[in-house]
C-alpha cells in the first residue's frame, strides 16, 4: 500500500493541523513557496501514518462513546510509519522474503519512540495514537499516563491545558526524569555515577520490553524482532534488556553481536535462535524517495 500521495488544491485541503501542529503545519507552509518556485514540478507527500491504515478497528478505537469519535475523527492513527515500512521491507530483504511473509515487531527509538506490530506484511498495531504523545516513554514526551493527571496538574499547580500538554511533549521523558539530557548517549556517560539517570534509563527500557512482549502476544507468534533508531542502533543496555525478556518467545540474544553492532545492520540473535533479532539502521529518506517512486508509477 503506498504512502505517497499528489498533492493538488491549495492550504484549505488540508485540516490535520491539529493532531500533529508541530510537524504538519510546518509541512503545509512550504507548499505554497514550493508551487511558485517550481510550477510545473509534481509535488507529493509521503505520511507518518499511512503504513498504519491497515490497523484493526478493535486496535484503532478509543472507548469512548462513538459518535464523539466519529464527530472529532478520533482514533489511533499510529505514528513512524515510513520508518516501520523501511524496517520491514529491509528485514523481508535480508530474510529472503516477501514483506508479506513476514510477522515482525519493529521499533523506532528515537527523541519519539514507537512500535509497531506487523503481520503478513501490514500494522496491526502502533503505540503512537490520535497524536504522537500516547505510548512508549520517549526524549522529552511522557508517553502513556493516566488522563486524570491532566486535570490534577491543573487544580494543583494551576496550569492550564496548553501548559500541561507543553510539560507532557517538551519537558517530560528521559530529559524530565534523568534531570540530564534527552540524548542516552550523554546518559550513558553517567549511568553508573547518576541516580537518576539510571532509573530514567531502567523505565524507558522497561516501557520498551513490556509493549514488544505483548505485542508478540496480539502477532500470537513472530518470527523477528528488528531494532530500529538512533536509540536501538547504538544502546547495547536497551537491547540486552529487552532481548532478555524474550526468552521464552524463543529469543537467544548473541552477546558479541550486540557489543560490535553500532550504528550497522546485523543480526543480534543467535543462529539458533527460534525467534530473530535485527539491528536495522532506519532510512527514512530513502523510504520516502521510494514511496514518490510508487506513487508516480500508478
Amino acid at each position: 500500500m503506498p504512502g505517497a500521495d499528489r498533492l493538488e488544491g491549495g492550504r484549505e485541503n488540508y485540516r490535520t493541523e491539529k493532531l500533529a501542529p508541530l510537524h504538519n503545519e510546518s509541512s503545509i507552509e512550504v507548499l505554497a513557496p514550493l508551487r511558485e518556485k517550481l510550477p510545473g514540478v509534481p509535488i507529493y507527500g509521503v505520511f507518518d501514518t499511512a503504513f498504519h491504515r491497515t490497523i484493526p478497528e478493535h486496535a484503532a478505537l478509543y472507548a469512548i462513546p462513538p459518535d464523539l469519535a466519529v464527530k472529532h475523527q478520533i482514533r489511533r492513527y499510529g505514528f513512524h510509519g515510513i520508518s516501520h515500512r523501511y524496517l520491514l521491507e529491509r528485514y523481508a530483504f535480508v530474510a529472503g522474503k516477501e514483506p508479506s511473509e513476514c510477522d515482525v515487531v519493529s521499533t523506532h527509538l528515537e527523541s519519539g519512540c514507537s512500535v509497531t506490530a506487523v503481520h503478513q506484511g501490514k500494522s496491526i498495531d502502533n503505540t503512537m495514537g490520535l497524536t504522537p504523545l500516547e505510548g512508549l516513554m520517549m526524549g522529552t514526551r511522557s508517553g502513556d499516563v493516566d488522563p486524570s493527571l491532566i486535570p490534577l496538574l491543573m487544580r494543583e499547580e494551576r496550569m492550564t491545558v496548553d501548559e500541561v500538554m507543553e510539560l507532557l511533549n517538551k519537558k517530560s521523558g528521559l530529559l524530565a526524569v534523568s534531570g540530564d539530557s534527552l540524548d542516552t548517549r550523554i546518559l550513558m556517560e553517567h549511568y553508573e555515577s547518576d541516580p537518576r539517570v539510571k532509573l530514567s534509563m531502567h523505565m524507558f527500557a522497561y516501557r520498551v520490553r513490556k509493549t514488544v512482549g505483548a505485542y508478540f502476544a496480539a502477532l500470537g507468534s513472530g518470527e523477528a524482532l528488528i531494532f530500529g533508531g538512533g536509540i536501538a542502533e547504538n544502546n547495547r543496555l536497551i537491547r540486552q534488556y529487552v532481548s532478555e525478556g524474550l526468552c521464552s518467545f524463543g529469543l537467544d540474544i548473541d552477546h558479541r553481536a550486540n557489543r560490535t553492532l553500532i550504528d550497522i545492520e546485523g543480526r543480534l540473535s543467535t543462529k539458533a535462535s527460534k525467534l530473530q533479532a535485527w539491528v536495522i539502521p532506519t532510512q527514512e529518506s530513502l523510504q520516502i524517495a521510494h514511496e514518490c517512486c510508487l506513487a508516480t508509477a500508478r
